[in-house]
């Protein structure tokens, strides 16, 4: 067990304590989550890069010996129910990239002294019970806050809703002079006299206030459960239906072709989910951010050019490098109805995916009605494939073993996203060794899956245009749905 690495033992019926872990002195992943699990905040090794404890009932303080793990870069302790402050070396770890806290019942100010690690790009301590004002460093990135009560932020409690939890604890402890007297210790039993009654009464009404909260939520899933939302993919507005040979009467409605429901991808694991957050935040960009981008696509900075598509290397003004395709559309799309699709497309983003963070819709100059072209904005992966790390052995250093089962992990996991958890699914995918790309960290992403993209072809029929983020190819295939029903699925042969 010693040489034990991941270890998932997420959403089950696990209760009681966790065990020591520090003995596992390999292990570098640990996921807990969606139990029944409680006491203090599991004892786990320094080698320890994610952890997950998110929705069990772990109480207690988080220990400060937390700041030993130097190599943690995902904490999800949400949804239990840990108090007391928060030990400011935890938003210094090195290596930490997300840190959610949140729906606990930490209190206290956290220490304006506070540093954050530079790799820290998600914080979540919403619905706890801490006051006072921000450290500069949380206010200087996007950190998400709301249902504490924080004097410097928005959708913040009154001030007497982290009380008195906020007052016994809103520092860490220092140690005391000694001196204080009788005198000040029978003002300090009248003190403690009025708090309790005050934190009696609102206890009970934050008490009262759970209650409610957790009956709206069971209605509420009862509900979606009931009547699951449906996603549709936009219908280019130049599409219209033939009219009939015999009389010219009036077309028949148009229909909507269902993708996939909510319903349909319940069963995908909770640590499959997790991994989406662990990539850039998608958006939407413009044509001045994208001709400062590549440096006004220069042509040193063209890496395929065909009638229908341009590839560019591109450097965001944070000196990431990601890589910028033009699409030419036929037929032309509005841009309300392109628009809609991209947020379908923007879905299609995972740790082990080369990801899509943003796009551009540009109007057709002569009628600003209708899209002429997309921009899609990805990821730039500039380490190597897996198939270079395992054979170009004289200018790399070879993979290790346990670094080559972590690769195939990481593709295992890209590849269930995109069969389970992606809607519509995504199965049309080129996966071979030149197509798994390394990262700095080591962290193996598929840079060939395909994105549907839909177009009208000849015959009338929809044609579902298969974009492949390869540089080498676009594939296109041809879906009859005038015979067999409404619904569409991007199913072929990888």
């Amino acid at each position: 067990m010693r040489s034990l690495q991941t270890l998932v033992l997420s959403r089950n019926w696990l209760n009681g304590t966790v065990p020591p872990l520090s003995p596992l002195a390999s292990l570098a992943e640990l996921d807990l989550g969606s139990n029944r699990l409680d006491g203090a905040f599991p004892e786990v090794p320094a080698s320890l890069s994610t952890l997950i404890l998110t929705n069990n009932n772990f109480t207690g303080k988080i220990p400060a010996s937390i700041a030993s793990l130097a190599h943690l870069r995902f904490l999800d302790a949400s949804r239990n129910r840990l108090a007391g402050w928060i030990p400011s070396a935890l938003f210094a770890l090195p290596a930490l990239r997300h840190l959610d806290l949140s729906r606990n019942q930490l209190a206290g100010q956290l220490p304006p002294t506070t540093a954050c690690a530079g790799a820290l790009d998600f914080v979540d301590l919403s619905a706890n019970l801490l006051v006072g004002p921000r450290p500069p460093c949380l206010r200087s990135r996007a950190v998400l806050v709301a249902g504490n009560c924080f004097a410097d932020a928005a959708q913040q409690r009154p001030s007497a809703y982290c009380s008195p939890a906020a007052i016994a604890a809103s520092l860490p402890p220092t140690q005391g002079n000694g001196g204080a007297g009788q005198g000040g210790g029978s003002k300090g039993r009248g003190v403690g006299v009025v708090l309790g009654i005050v934190g009696g009464v609102v206890g009970g009404a934050v008490l009262v206030a759970l209650v409610m909260v957790l009956v709206l939520r069971r209605a509420r899933r009862r509900h979606r459960h009931q009547h699951p939302e449906v996603m549709y993919l936009p219908k280019s507005p130049l599409v219209t239906p033939a009219k009939k040979a015999d009389g010219g009467k009036s077309p028949a409605k148009a229909t909507q072709h269902k993708i996939a429901t909510t319903a349909d991808k319940r069963h995908a694991s909770q640590a499959a989910r997790v991994n989406t957050l662990e990539v850039p935040a998608y958006r939407a960009y413009t044509m001045e951010e994208l001709q400062e981008v590549t440096d006004n696509f220069a042509s040193p900075n063209l890496i395929k050019n065909s009638p229908l598509t341009q590839l560019y290397n591109g450097q965001l003004q944070d000196g990431s490098r990601v890589l910028v395709r033009c699409l030419r559309l036929k037929p032309k799309y509005s841009p309300q109805s392109l628009s809609q699709y991209m947020e379908i497309i923007s879905k299609f983003r995972h740790r082990h995916l080369v990801s899509i963070i943003g796009h551009c819709i540009v109007n057709d100059q002569e009628n600003p009605t209708i899209a002429s072209s997309v921009y899609l904005i990805s990821e730039c992966i500039t380490n190597g494939s897996l198939r270079s790390h395992l054979t170009e052995w004289r200018k790399r250093e070879m993979l290790k073993w346990p670094q080559r089962v972590s690769a195939t992990i990481g593709i295992a996991r890209g590849i269930q996203f995109l069969h389970n958890v992606t809607a519509p699914d995504v199965v049309q995918n080129d996966i071979n060794i030149e197509n798994i790309l390394l990262d700095k960290t080591l962290t193996s992403k598929i840079s060939d899956f395909s994105l549907p993209m839909i177009s009208i072809s000849k015959n009338g029929k929809i044609c579902s245009k298969t974009l492949s983020l390869s540089r080498k190819k676009t594939t296109t295939a041809v879906l009859n749905l005038q015979k067999k029903g409404t619904r569409t699925t991007y199913t072929s042969s990888d």
